[in-house]
């Protein structure tokens, strides 16, 4: 090249992968071989180059032989004599087409790989050796920060302050030991609301096995929490309710097997829920209601009604003492898929003392001799007022059966 960059020599390496003899290259001829989309910016740049005496170190996509357009990597340097004028220019090009398509495929490779990472419905991140590398535009979205506020160790800072300390250390023990790590923490949004996420963390190792980068997922679970805490209150709260009822609550899958018992119930059987569920229950009632209930648990399985029923239940003094049972059942989509029962001990409930099963009976068989006897079994089992008799005042308990329930066939004469 002679000083002004004009081509004064080329070899035929130059000449055969251009496809034209030496003298038509000579000259700026040779420029015309760029793609015109470059020409105009590439030609300005040459002359700037020759102007200020820098060398030249650029791409160039340029037609050779075959009429296919190629990247050239083109190295130009001047040569100065000794006061410091360029006496000549040395150019060389390279062929780099198969290196600039795989730069190509690559950097396509990582801008689908970031709209992946974008689109995912998380916050994901990706921690190197130097701190965050990168955070997906649902996390910035959610922070209002730019990428700057966040690269490298700033990212603590969206973090509520009681769980900066906290986390730093989960993380920083990850990176010693190399294990994957997660916890849960505050992350404060764009109008500095915090709201609690999940991260899950896993290195990426090398061939070596040491520790190229993190990648960090983090999931809002701020309602899921809030969800479980009311399930907490409302479970705390239904707890309270059943272990308060004055009366035995159980509660039983379809095939008999019991899956909770009150405290009342538990106590008066001397019994645990568990206990019972392994066990069973039927050896509980009396034998001679055994058939009845069996009967009447049979038609509830058939999609039946238990209407209220009067049995005799074991205590854990080994007594016999009579309750009414009344049962509803729950169903899933149409099939049966559970029981619960609320039995009253009627010899209580008619205040009759300490008296046992028999004792009761034949007490309720005095008061049956009476002209009002017809009147006996709804004033009995309903008891949502206080009954006075000629004798004494019995107080009634809030539970009641229906008035064509047939107390006297349960009273042995």
């Amino acid at each position: 090249m002679a000083p002004d960059g004009t081509m004064v020599y080329a070899n035929k390496v130059a000449s055969t992968a251009l496809g034209k003899p030496i003298e038509e290259i000579l000259g700026h001829q040779w420029m015309q071989h760029i793609h015109p989309e470059q020409y105009k910016e590439g030609y300005k740049r040459w002359m700037r180059c020759v102007a200020t005496k820098t060398p030249l170190d650029t791409r160039w996509f340029m037609l050779r032989y075959d009429g296919q357009y190629r990247w050239q990597h083109i190295l130009a340097h001047p040569s100065f004599d000794e006061r410091g004028n360029v006496v000549s220019w040395y150019m060389m090009g390279i062929e780099i087409d198969q290196q600039v398509g795989a730069e190509q495929a690559l950097q396509t490779r990582e801008r689908e790989a970031r709209e992946l990472l974008n689109r995912v419905p998380a916050m994901l991140a990706i921690h190197g050796q130097s701190g965050i590398e990168f955070v997906s535009e649902q996390f910035l979205n959610h922070i209002g920060l730019p990428t700057s506020e966040v690269l490298g160790y700033k990212w603590l800072r969206v973090a509520h302050p009681e769980d900066r300390d906290r986390v730093s250390e989960l993380f920083s023990e990850s990176i010693r030991t190399g294990q994957p790590s997660e916890w849960l923490w505050r992350i404060a949004d764009k109008n500095g609301h915090y709201r609690w996420f999940h991260i899950h963390a896993k290195p990426f190792f090398e061939q070596d096995g040491s520790i190229r980068r993190w990648y960090s997922a983090t999931t809002d679970i701020d309602d899921l929490l809030r969800s479980k805490e009311a399930i907490r209150d409302h479970r705390m709260q239904l707890d309270l309710l059943a272990e308060g009822v004055p009366g035995f609550l159980w509660k039983a899958l379809p095939n008999g097997e019991v899956t909770y018992l009150n405290n009342y119930c538990e106590d008066y059987l001397g019994l645990t829920s568990d206990q019972v569920r392994k066990t069973g229950w039927i050896h509980l009632i009396h034998p001679d209601d055994r058939e009845e209930v069996i009967r009447r648990w049979n038609i509830l399985l058939d999609g039946g009604q238990w209407h209220e029923h009067v049995h005799r239940l074991i205590g854990k003094e080994g007594e016999y003492r009579w309750f009414q049972s009344l049962i509803t059942t729950v169903k899933d989509e149409g099939r049966q898929s559970g029981c619960s029962s609320w039995p009253h001990d009627g010899c209580t409930h008619y205040s009759l003392g300490r008296t046992d099963c028999s004792s009761g009976a034949k007490a309720i068989a005095s008061l049956c001799r009476r002209d009002d006897c017809n009147d006996l079994a709804r004033r009995f089992w309903r008891s949502d007022r206080s009954v006075e008799s000629d004798d004494d005042r019995y107080d009634w308990k809030p539970w009641e059966i229906s008035e064509s329930f047939d107390l006297m066939s349960k009273i042995e004469p």
